[in-house]
């Protein structure tokens, strides 16, 4: 009887798990870079959202450097990511 509500659960608790990965992956990654850039001593801004032409964009650090306010977006990919030439309909290719 007890393993009838048992084996659904774990189903369900792996499922869940499953869903929530991407999400705790992506979190570990933009904390991460967070750390780093407070170690090297520089004021930054995580998790910013503001108003656009098409609604609001969130961004994940706002960097303040010497003569600059540098703008991140953070991906936690594993392997080596190569630019296939910006601006000529290229993009960014994973392997």
């Amino acid at each position: 009887m007890i393993y009838d509500a048992f084996l659904p659960g774990v189903l369900l608790l792996g499922f869940g798990f499953k869903m929530l990965r991407p999400k705790l992956k992506g979190d570990f990654g933009e904390q991460s870079v967070s750390l780093a850039i407070h170690g090297m001593g520089l004021p930054i801004q995580n998790d910013v959202t503001l108003p656009g032409k098409n609604g609001l964009t969130q961004i994940d650090h706002l960097v303040l450097a010497r003569s600059a306010i540098v703008v991140l977006e953070t991906k936690n990919y594993s392997g080596s990511l190569y630019d296939n030439g910006r601006g000529q309909g290229g993009g960014w290719i994973q392997r």
